[in-house]
């Protein structure tokens, strides 16, 4: 039977389609050969056993186990002198990923990279638009870009309680955040002077104590003298009121204050006429040197504040 199934073992791996048949039949032969030599020794005649003569054996007491005797069957030698054949079946393929498998794996994998995306862009992003949006130019360029009625009012609001300091402020800020970040930094420095001296050179030509107050503080005593000769029955010189006049003119041409320069502008603008770039830098300067005085004021005073952030 053995022979059989292995005959028929043989004949199916031969009509397969494997590239390397597995050698069956060597295992095929081995059979064949142990039954012929088994068949030979049954019809061999046995010789007769010969008697022999055993000495007496004496046996010693032995704690020690004797060896296993070594097997001499002929079956068992036969089997070590034929070749070991091992059979190697392929291994089966790996299973397939489901399709559930794979849509949970690719919705993971999206769910990553939006997670990174949103936390290495929109949010920094993010960040930086809501810092932008807490000043006062930045919610009015933000609402300029996306006009919205609802917020509309609140945009003018915020406008009108904006201070004319506001530039000044946020330029020390910006020279006070340079000066601890680039401290040793040489660009720094003379960007920082420099703005340093532009300020400087608008308190400069901001009038300190101002030719309105002067004159009319010599226009004060001309009259106050006029009155006590008046009491007095007094009289005066010429050349006394041509001197005190002198004095006040001189005073009051020293400095053109900024009102008689809008004055001027406003002038030139109801003639139709084209209005001079000197005229414009005279008032810019005035202005911007009076703002640097009125901020220099406000410093000392101890009056000054962070620019206005945003309000909800």
């Amino acid at each position: 039977r053995a022979e059989r199934a292995l005959q028929l073992i043989v004949d199916r791996l031969q009509q397969s389609d494997l590239k390397r048949l597995p050698k069956v039949e060597n295992l095929l032969w081995f059979f064949q050969n142990t039954a012929k030599k088994l068949e030979q020794a049954r019809l061999l005649p046995k010789p007769a056993a010969k008697p022999v003569q055993m000495p007496p054996l004496v046996y010693l007491a032995s704690t020690e186990p004797a060896p296993p005797e070594p097997e001499t069957d002929d079956s068992v030698s036969d089997d070590r002198r034929q070749p070991k054949v091992q059979v190697h079946f392929p291994e089966p393929p790996p299973r397939p990923m489901s399709a559930l498998q794979g849509f949970g794996l690719g919705v993971l994998l999206g769910v990553v990279i939006l997670t990174g995306t949103w936390l290495g862009l929109y949010r920094p992003l993010q960040q930086q638009m809501t810092a932008m949006t807490g000043t006062p130019d930045g919610a009015r360029l933000a609402w300029l870009s996306h006009p919205d009625l609802q917020t509309y009012e609140q945009q003018l609001t915020r406008l009108a309680d904006t201070s004319p300091l506001v530039v000044l402020q946020q330029a020390e800020q910006l020279t006070g955040t340079a000066q601890k970040t680039w401290p040793q930094d040489s660009q720094q420095r003379h960007e920082t002077q420099r703005w340093q001296q532009l300020q400087a050179i608008r308190l400069e030509n901001a009038p300190a104590h101002g030719s309105w107050r002067q004159t009319r503080h010599q226009l004060q005593r001309l009259a106050d003298k006029i009155l006590e000769q008046e009491r007095n029955r007094g009289s005066f010189t010429l050349s006394y009121l041509k001197t005190a006049i002198y004095q006040i003119q001189h005073s009051h041409n020293h400095d053109i204050p900024l009102e008689e320069l809008l004055r001027q502008l406003a002038d030139t603008v109801e003639q139709g006429q084209a209005v001079s770039p000197a005229l414009i830098k005279k008032t810019d300067d005035r202005f911007n040197a009076l703002l640097s005085r009125y901020y220099a004021l406000q410093k000392a005073a101890g009056l000054t504040a962070r620019p206005e952030q945003h309000r909800p």
